[in-house]
């Protein structure tokens, strides 16, 4: 087993999508050109209503298909992927959002990586902006301490001047397409459903730091990314709603106690500033944004965590 996972590891990729079949189905569409031989492709469908399941199944009858009755959130709909590959002999799982498009090589390149950084918990790829091709959208993460925010590195950079073609150190991968190995997935447990969607990917990743990992960026590894379809849009009161709420929680957990009361003064004035700051009349205007910031405050503080109100959910409520 050991020989076998040297020479030629497996690797499950998980594709979770809820109500949205066209952007799986060019994700899958593109993995058909991944020029690595030993890999599986699981698609976890999170309850949805627009047809996802079926297509998925009469277009691409190789892909694994498991159903959620209910959408479980990209936490645990994705764990729920993570357990059947554990479960069926995977060396490494990958989880892809639905809504990217994958060079042919990247699947090589995150293995290659990883067999030759065995002090790597979790690897990453570069990521483009879907709709601009050479335009960077990730090439590592980065918690600023002063500003108590995550930061993308690289983000909306050309990549035309060859300053993101190493592998770094970084201080999480982003959930969009993750990399890691089964044994450290044991180790370190699975994504924490609470946050429901996002944060728990940094979240994830700083667990495994503390393990004694570390994560690594591979930037000859590269997709493209449609960023944030599932929210309706970066803008969107439901981005506000699970960035502001999952931000508190993620703090709560990660920040070292003796580090917690400037953190949360620092991170007081940043979402002052972004209260302040808000306007997207696409999305309702100020008052919708500010009125889902809010309500992630409150539902912080209430510990009410999992899924959003129905009347942050595009074209509900």
């Amino acid at each position: 087993m050991a020989s076998r996972a040297l020479a030629n590891p497996m690797v499950c990729v998980i594709v979770l999508t809820w109500n949205g079949k066209g952007d799986t189905l060019e994700c899958l569409a593109s993995l058909r050109f991944v020029n690595y031989s030993n890999f599986e492709i699981v698609v976890v469908d999170n309850g949805s209503v627009d047809g996802t399941a079926e297509s998925v199944s009469r277009s691409f009858p190789q892909v694994k298909l498991i159903i959620n009755r209910d959408n479980l959130g990209f936490a645990e709909g994705n764990n729920v992927g993570i357990r059947y590959a554990l479960e069926n002999g995977a060396d490494y799982v990958l989880l892809l959002n639905n809504d990217t498009i994958v060079d042919s090589g990247f699947v090589s390149e995150l293995v290659s990586a990883a067999l030759g950084h065995p002090e790597a918990g979790v690897l990453g790829p570069k990521i483009y902006f879907y709709y601009d091709l050479n335009r960077i959208w990730y090439a590592g993460g980065k918690w600023e301490e002063q500003r108590a925010q995550f930061s993308h590195i690289g983000g909306w950079q050309v990549d035309d001047d060859h300053q993101f073609d190493n592998i770094a150190a970084t201080d999480y991968i982003c959930g969009c397409a993750l990399f890691a190995s089964a044994r450290v997935l044991r180790e370190v447990g699975l994504l924490e459903r609470k946050f429901f969607l996002t944060y728990e990917d940094s979240d994830w990743c700083f667990r495994t730091r503390k393990a004694g990992y570390v994560c690594l960026v591979v930037p000859e590894a590269r997709i493209w990314h449609k960023v944030s379809r599932s929210f309706g849009g970066e803008e969107s009161p439901m981005r506000k709603y699970f960035m502001t709420r999952n931000w508190l929680l993620w703090m709560e957990r990660n920040i070292p106690r003796h580090k917690k009361p400037a953190t949360y003064r620092r991170a007081f004035w940043s979402f002052w500033l972004a209260f302040r700051g808000v306007s997207a009349p696409t999305f309702g205007g100020r008052m919708a944004q500010r009125r889902a910031m809010l309500t992630g405050i409150l539902h912080y503080a209430l510990r009410k965590f999992g899924d959003c109100p129905l009347w942050l959910k595009p074209n509900q409520g």
